[in-house]
């Protein structure tokens, strides 16, 4: 594997980071075949590999994405299944505080039958408007609804609320979420703007009737796939 680690060094939260690695066939006379690439680290995430052989000397490029979600320096490690065993490959990144505060939705809990609407809020840290060009997500259970009382603009339309002014906070968007079934739901929220683009993660834990939602708990002062750029 080259390099021999993987080192993303200092990336903000919910702003996903890119770095590739090469798999190199070091035999002289057999070919290697690469089986799959996996990794059981939330914070990483490396590109979906289809079966692929390797001549002698051959190479393979593998990209793998860095989604931060904590404060702090993140350790993963990859799995690299071939036909002559499988190997781990060390990852190291450091997640760094957003300049758009913008922060993953980690930890909450909801009773059935519950609702859950946190509002994503954005900052603008720039000198000039920032324009909110695309908001989505392709989780079935997160519904996305404009925030309550939005303004319009007078020609009926809603261009004010995708612009949010400079050193401005701004609430963009809600996320509803409701089940009434038990379980973990872990899913994302793609946040587009002139700027930057943000994926922001949400993990929503829901209990049986009798527990009571607790706050969210947010990080310290955010299909295994690669991510959508």
């Amino acid at each position: 594997m080259e390099p021999a680690t993987l080192w993303f060094k200092s990336c903000p939260l919910c702003i996903p980071a890119v770095e590739s690695t090469e798999v190199v066939n070091i035999d002289e006379h057999d070919e290697l075949a690469i089986i799959s690439v996996s990794t059981d680290n939330l914070h990483f995430h490396p590109s979906l590999v289809q079966q692929t052989t390797l001549p002698p000397g051959g190479r393979l490029s593998l990209s793998i994405v860095f989604l931060p979600r904590l404060i702090g320096e993140v350790d993963g490690t990859l799995v690299v299944n071939t036909s002559v065993g499988s190997f781990l490959y060390h990852v190291k990144a450091e997640g760094v505080a957003n300049s758009y505060n913008v922060l993953p939705f980690l930890s909450a809990k909801v009773p059935v039958g519950t609702s859950y609407t946190p509002t994503i809020n954005v900052y603008n840290p720039h000198d000039s408007i920032l324009h909110v060009k695309e908001v989505y997500t392709s989780e079935g259970f997160l519904h996305l609804n404009l925030p309550q009382g939005a303004g319009e603009d007078p020609a009926g339309g809603t261009t004010k609320l995708w612009q949010v002014q400079p050193k401005e906070h701004k609430g963009v968007i809600d996320v509803a979420f409701a089940s009434d079934t038990p379980g973990k739901y872990q899913g994302y929220v793609h946040l587009k703007t002139d700027f930057d683009t943000m994926i922001i993660p949400f993990e929503i834990s829901v209990f049986k009737s009798g527990l009571h939602r607790s706050s969210d708990v947010r990080p310290p002062p955010p299909p295994l796939a690669v991510l959508p750029p």
